[in-house]
This record gives C-alpha cells, structure tokens and sequence, in this order.
C-alpha cells in the first residue's frame, strides 16, 4: 500500500509540473518549472514610441535639374518655366524651395508634383532668383542644396511699338557686347515682351556673371551710375544713337565724357537691380539717345555681329 501511494504522489507531481508548463506557455506566466530550467522567450525590446528619425539614406536627393518647357536654354529657366527634378527619394517630396544667395531672405517655395521616387516636376515661381534648389518631405527630411539653376531676367519697360529697326552691324566698327560664352533666353528674354502692361525695352543675353562686356559701337560715355531697376549701368552715346548696359557686375570705372571703341571692356556681366539671374541686359536707342528717342530692337544687329557678320 505504502509503494502505491508514493507511486501516486511521484504521478501527481509530475501531472501538476506538466499542467503548469502548459499554464505557462498559453498566458506568458513564469511558472515554477521555469525555475526548474524551461526556457522562456526573451521579453520584447520597448517601443519608445515617437516617429523614426530620418537615415541618411531616406533624404531625398537631388542630382540633376532641367527646364522642360518655356525655358531659355536646358540649363536656365524664368518664373512659370516647367523644370524636372531628378534624384532619389523624391516621392515623398512635398515642396521645392528655391534658395537664391545665401541666408533665406529671398527663399521661395513652390509645391511640388512627384513622378516617382526619382523625378519630380515643379513650376518656377515669381520671385526665385538664380541659386540652389532643395526637396523638402518633411520637418527633418530635406535635400542638400543641389547645384545652382541659372533664372532669367523679367525686366520691363516702356516700348514705343513704331520703334526704328536696329542699325547694319556693318556699319562702322562694331562688337558683339559679351564676350564670352552666352545664349539670346527664351521668349521672355526678347525684345517687347510682354511685362503685364509693359514690354521689354532690350535683349537679354545670358552669361556668367564676370562675363566681360565690351562697348559695341565706338562712342562716350553719357551715363554711368546704379539705379534700382537697371542696377550698374552704362551708357554710350554714339554716333547714330546710344547702347546701354544693364545688371553689371559692379560700376565701370569709365567716367562720364571719356571716349571708348567698340571692343573696348567696360564692365562684366552681372545681377544687379531688377535682375532674376546673372546676365547682360542690352539696348539700343535711336536719335536723340537714350530714354529720349525711341528704343530699337537690337536681335539683328547682335545676331549679325555673333556670326562674324
């Protein structure tokens, strides 16, 4: 009797180790057999809560930029010009600032439209001067600044739509103004467009700034001073009317009555005053001169002297 009954003791105990691993395994309740040796899950690792903070490599990216549509050239654009952005991590991307010199006193943000995790497409807005662009998908999700996207002029003027034609190049000695690599712009950048009201008074011809500028025709020197529109100017007075240089870089050590020839450096091209990207802003007037007779469309005179003409 006495070795049943230590039988049946040994079977409950071994009943009861076995309900309490089962105990334990259904509700994650340590047990008395865990003690013993039974192996138990690691507890899971806490959950701080919060949002991730970004990785590098969840930023988006920008790596190339390029005007697709109403664009002075693939590498420039003017406000309203259609510009598509490529890189990585772009789909997320919520808005595009166009950042202008250093600091964010002339920052401009514009929305943006993703076309998938590596391109994007984004208008211009009025105000973006030349500079770098960054995508921005969030408070601490931004791109670094991407490299600099050259904005053309939208300088306005009065037009007199009776304006005479522009002089032969090969009348007298004469010179294309910059000299140094450029390009004539887009529409915008031509003569009598329009401004909402007013019209572009010259042509626009983009160079990077420090571009020299020569004097086109031989004359002297009528005005050099800044003013806040025409920024650094020049103007010559010529034999058969005047040439006026806008946006320069800095004012021209020329003084006012000297005589200059055509090629003769006066400036640099600049993007001063009213100015949205470094350039020349270029004019012609007929008799009596500038601001005084009526200005000229000055696009075959300068086509002519660019082909050697």
């Amino acid at each position: 009797m006495l070795v049943t009954l230590a039988h049946d003791v040994r079977a409950g105990r071994r009943l009861a180790v076995v309900f309490s691993v089962a105990i334990g395994l259904a509700f994650g309740v340590p047990t008395e057999a865990s003690a013993l040796g039974a192996r138990q899950a690691p507890p899971p690792s806490a959950d701080p809560g919060g949002t991730p903070a970004e990785t590098p490599s969840s930023l988006p990216t920008i790596r190339r930029i390029r005007c697709l549509r109403d664009c002075p050239s693939p590498s420039a654009a003017q406000a309203g010009a259609k510009i598509r952005v490529v890189g990585s991590g772009l789909a997320a991307v919520r808005k595009v600032v166009f950042q202008g010199a250093p600091g964010t006193a002339d920052d401009v943000s514009t929305r943006a439209r993703p076309r998938s995790d590596r391109s994007l497409v984004v208008a211009v807005p009025d105000g973006a001067v030349s500079g770098s662009l960054s995508a921005v998908a969030g408070r601490a999700a931004r791109s670094r600044p991407s490299r600099p996207l050259t904005i053309v002029s939208d300088n306005s003027a009065e037009v007199d739509p009776a304006a005479p034609r522009a002089p032969s190049a090969s009348s007298g000695a004469s010179a294309f103004p910059v000299a140094g690599a450029h390009t004539y712009g887009g529409a915008g950048a031509r003569f009598g467009a329009d401004r909402g009201g007013r019209s572009h008074q010259g042509q626009d011809l983009m160079a990077a700034c420090g571009t020299p500028v020569v004097a086109a025709r031989s004359g002297v020197v009528r005005i050099n001073r800044f003013q806040s529109l025409a920024g650094n100017y020049v103007v010559i007075d010529g034999t058969d009317g005047d040439s006026a240089y806008l946006h320069l870089t800095s004012p021209s050590p020329l003084t006012v009555g000297q005589t200059v020839t055509a090629g003769q450096q006066i400036a640099t091209v600049g993007n001063t005053g009213n100015s949205r990207g470094c350039h020349l802003h270029f004019e012609m007037w007929a008799e009596p001169g500038y601001q005084r007779g009526a200005p000229i469309d000055p696009l075959s005179f300068l086509k002519a002297l660019d082909s050697g003409g």
